[in-house]
């Protein structure tokens, strides 16, 4: 639609926008700044025929947004409201400015040249490719107090906000049909708040490290919490358990120890999971620890002992869907052991069997438990990460993508695999000799290895992203995830 839709977006609602791509070929800009961009004549925006007046074709821009709309219902017209006030949509617009030093020979200029995949993707850019990181674009995360701010829910029933009749800077709520209300002239000044959580006094964030394969950095008390895991819980929990350090990892988990066995520095960028319980801050990655450190104790590696002492412990596993958290307790024990044994969590062929190609249940996932995305993936990080995360169930997809599970996930079953399926035929990326996968595909590998101490608690079912592209110059509608 070309408007807000009518209804419920249970999955989120997508605005987009496609930019003219025809220009004059004279003037940069115009009196209103528009007249000398233009449509294609034949309504498609992507690859349609300039007009006369405008003949020379320019590359085509097209943003779109995701709105995370689906925890609130539809209460009628004036539900979805745009930050400048309007409620109907028509005022959703966006701008482009861009320029890049004049030769061939420029980054830019190259990728216009150069970059004529349809795919869209950036990742199918070959001279953009080299810039792309995913780890250091989701590790980045405010570091400068944000607004805090009522936005306010509209619509009978409220119970969470208020509402409000201006949302935030000073934007009154507008319908779009006559001139844009005016605001107060005293508008109320937002207040702000810290990004992160606040740590315990004498505790403060440090590096980011390997956890494993094999034993874990910290091997004192764990605690689980898949609702509101952050940086300041885990070092409160630990700081109660007497320990000086704490590390978290994977959004939701939380080791405490006073050692740091076998640690070894990792890129701040490995660290890249939102917390769990504070969105604006980073709880460790796959098999990786954001390490909080009390004041004292030091976080070089080297300076740690690698003789430790064994704690029997009891272990109380989790899942997102039964309980929000978990604790670990251990208590010593008299055994003393040496951390220079091989890794427990290296994975061999003779540990785990290929079982054969299953296809994902589109848009969802077969296998969910955990997840790790390598640009140099190989069978064997596979089942080795998936090993160390107490996963029985690998699954390799699309040359660079590893999914973890003990049981298969949204009507699959092991039934469903076949033995030879031309859907699993992307080579590794790590490995062009093995076989990953493919688009939707997964290359099944089973081991009947014992389980590690802790199984992190299952993730929301993941979906592809499908674009549209709308005739139309901004439209909106239910996000196809």
């Amino acid at each position: 639609t070309t408007e807000f839709p009518k209804n419920n977006c249970p999955n989120g609602l997508r605005a987009q926008i496609v930019f003219p791509s025809c220009w004059d070929g004279k003037n940069y800009d115009s009196a209103d700044h528009m007249s000398h961009m233009a449509y294609p004549i034949d309504g498609n925006p992507d690859s349609g025929n300039c007009p006369s007046t405008h003949p020379v074709r320019l590359v085509t821009l097209f943003y779109e947004q995701v709105f995370d709309v689906g925890s609130f219902p539809y209460n009628g017209p004036g539900t979805w409201v745009l930050s400048n006030g309007d409620d109907t949509g028509y005022g959703f617009h966006a701008d482009f400015q861009n320029g890049w030093e004049a030769g061939d020979n420029s980054l830019l200029q190259q990728a216009i040249d150069q970059c004529t995949n349809l795919s869209g993707e950036l990742k199918d850019c070959p001279v953009l490719k080299p810039y792309l990181d995913d780890d250091a674009k989701e590790a980045c995360q405010p570091v400068n107090p944000i607004p805090d701010e009522d936005v306010g829910y509209r619509g009978p029933g409220v119970t969470v906000g208020t509402q409000t009749a201006t949302v935030p800077g000073c934007n009154p709520i507008w319908s779009g049909t006559g001139p844009k209300p005016t605001c107060s002239s005293n508008p109320p000044a937002p207040a702000f708040k810290s990004p992160q959580s606040v740590l315990p006094a004498g505790w403060t964030a440090g590096k980011c490290m390997t956890d494993g394969p094999g034993p874990r950095v910290l091997q004192g008390a764990s605690l689980v919490d898949s609702k509101g895991m952050t940086r300041a819980k885990c070092a409160e929990f630990c700081d109660s358990k007497g320990f000086k350090y704490a590390g978290v990892e994977w959004s939701q988990e939380c080791y405490c120890g006073n050692q740091l066995v076998g640690a070894v520095d990792a890129p701040d960028s490995a660290c890249h999971r939102a917390c769990k319980g504070q969105p604006y801050e980073n709880c460790g990655g796959d098999a990786h620890i954001t390490l909080l450190t009390k004041t004292g104790a030091s976080s070089n590696p080297s300076s740690s002992t690698t003789t430790t002492t064994t704690k029997a412990s009891t272990t109380t596993t989790t899942k997102a869907s039964t309980s929000a958290a978990t604790t670990t307790t251990s208590k010593p024990a008299t055994t003393t052991t040496k951390s220079t044994a091989t890794p427990s969590g290296t994975a061999t062929s003779s540990t785990w069997k290929l079982q054969g190609c299953l296809a994902e249940p589109q848009p969802n996932r077969a296998l969910w438990g955990a997840y790790l995305s390598d640009p140099a993936m190989t069978v064997d990080k596979c089942t080795s990460f998936c090993k160390s995360k107490g996963f029985t169930l690998a699954g390799l997809e699309y040359g660079q993508e590893c999914w973890c599970d003990n049981t298969f996930e949204n009507g699959t079953s092991a039934a469903q695999i076949k033995a030879n399926d031309p859907g699993c035929s992307v080579k590794c990326s790590g490995n062009a000799s093995q076989t990953c996968g493919g688009s939707w595909y997964l290359s099944v590998y089973k081991s009947t290895a014992a389980k590690r101490d802790l199984i992190p608690a299952a993730q929301p079912a993941k979906s592809a992203h499908r674009r549209h592209h709308k005739k139309s110059f901004a439209t909106f509608e239910e996000n196809q995830f």
